[in-house]
C-alpha cells in the first residue's frame, strides 16, 4: 500500500491558474508506475521490509500499478508572489 502527500506552494497570483489539483495528482500517480505495463518495474527495497513505514524521500519510488495508493492528501498552499 502507498499513501501519497502533496503540498503545491504557489504565488498567490497564481493560486488559480497555476492548475487543477487533480492534474497535479494524477501525473505523479501515472509517473510512480511503469509506462508499459509488461515491463516490471524496480520495486523500492522498502516494499519488500516487512514492518517498515516510511518511505525515505531520497530514493526513487517506482511501483507496479498506482492502484496501490491507497490515500492521497494533496493542497495548494498559496504563498506572497516575491518568495
Amino acid at each position: 500500500m502507498v499513501a501519497i502527500g502533496l503540498i503545491i506552494f504557489v504565488p498567490r497570483s497564481q493560486l488559480e491558474s497555476v492548475g487543477d489539483l487533480n492534474n497535479f495528482i494524477t501525473g505523479i500517480c501515472d509517473g510512480l508506475q511503469a509506462a508499459d505495463p509488461k515491463v516490471r518495474p524496480y520495486l523500492h527495497p522498502i516494499f519488500q521490509e516487512p514492518g517498515r513505514e516510511r518511505i525515505d524521500p531520497g530514493y526513487a519510488l517506482l511501483i507496479e500499478n498506482d492502484a496501490k495508493v491507497v490515500s492521497i492528501t494533496v493542497k495548494k498552499v498559496a504563498v506572497a508572489d516575491d518568495q
